[in-house]
């Protein structure tokens, strides 16, 4: 009887500790509204959440003892662990006007809500970016992105999958093999990439995009397009109005353009062994164009079959858009599209 009081007691005694130890997990450090603050966290989980007080609060899983805040010289607010490869789970609250000046990880994932910048730097930990209305600055080597509803974007990645959206200024894009996504971006949109596929769809800026073999798709695009490719084929979805120039150059790769009859355009085709296939009708003139040895219909409302040129332009309606495709020995298709077929932009 007595041993099972005995151990009863010593459960009770663990059970006091262990909740003592619990309340003791959290850290709290006034700071200003708009301070600066710097985390690093090599292993585990990071989540950086803005809130209405002006404190730093620190709450972990791990060994509170581990976990080291202190104001640094330049006067930002360092949240580390130490030793520093050891696994934490960090919840660190600021003031929704803090700034996230760096957050530094190796493998471990990082959210981030509420605050007026970040800048967040993991080789292989995921990042979520949520609610920031200042600039984004992300940095991975293979660790999944996603960044919604912030001010500005600068991406770098090596393998890692990008979902980018309701971003209200611009977006630079740097990446090797990776997946970009993205949609509903205000400003001016860059796109460097080397083999990864990239998906931007309504685009109120410029569309800048650069890639080697990767494959691009683009649809409700409100203004100058711009695509070079070496043997990645290119995908293109909308109207094309007088304020969009689109020029799509690609060495080997394959263009398709569909477009709704309404819209006015003036084609330049360029190629030196590449086909044109078009639905749309050639009003205009042809100039350096392999005729075929039958003569092709004519008419209204009559496609133009598959030529082989150098150089053909015409002009469809008032010729207001100006697009330009060139390609060494890929096929450019030309074709009517349903304007209800791709579905509206809406705010995600």
């Amino acid at each position: 009887m007595k041993s099972v009081v005995l151990m009863a007691r010593v459960l009770a005694l663990g059970w006091l500790l262990g909740s003592l130890s619990v309340l003791a997990q959290e850290i709290r450090q006034p700071i200003e509204r708009n301070g600066r603050v710097k985390v690093l966290c090599q292993v585990g989980e990071v989540t950086v959440t803005g809130g209405d007080e002006a404190v730093l609060t620190v709450t972990t899983d791990g060994n509170p003892s581990m976990v080291k805040v202190k104001q640094l010289a330049d006067g930002a607010y360092g949240i580390s662990v130490d030793p520093p490869m050891m696994p934490h789970r960090l919840r660190i609250t600021v003031p929704r006007e803090a700034s996230l000046q760096e957050v530094r990880t190796r493998n471990a994932n990082v959210t981030v809500r509420a605050v007026a910048a970040a800048n967040v730097t993991t080789v292989s930990g995921g990042v979520l970016v949520e609610q920031v209305p200042g600039p984004v600055n992300v940095a991975t080597t293979s660790g999944r992105v996603r960044l919604t509803e912030v001010g500005t974007v600068q991406l770098r990645t090596v393998s890692g999958d990008t979902q980018v959206q309701a971003v209200t200024g611009s977006v630079m894009v740097s990446a090797v093999s990776g997946k970009l996504e993205a949609s509903h971006i205000g400003g001016d949109l860059t796109a460097q990439l080397v083999s990864g596929n990239a998906s931007i769809r309504c685009s109120r800026g410029r569309v800048d995009v650069s890639t080697f073999s990767g494959e691009v798709r683009l649809s409700r695009l409100e203004n100058e397009v711009v695509v070079e490719t070496t043997s990645g084929n290119v995908f293109f979805v909308g109207a094309l109005t007088p304020v969009k120039r689109c020029t799509i150059n690609a060495l080997s790769g394959d263009i398709r353009l569909a477009v709704p009859e309404t819209c006015g355009f003036e084609m330049r085709f360029r190629s030196f062994s590449g086909a044109l296939k078009s639905d749309f009708p050639v009003d205009g003139t042809s100039t350096g164009v392999s005729v075929p040895d039958t003569e092709p219909p004519s008419g209204p409302g009559v496609p133009l079959p598959p030529r082989h040129g150098r150089f053909v332009t015409w002009r469809h309606r008032d010729g207001a858009a100006k697009v330009l495709l060139s390609t060494l020995s890929g096929t450019v298709s030309f074709v009517r599209a349903d304007p209800e077929a791709e579905p509206p932009c809406h705010q995600p």
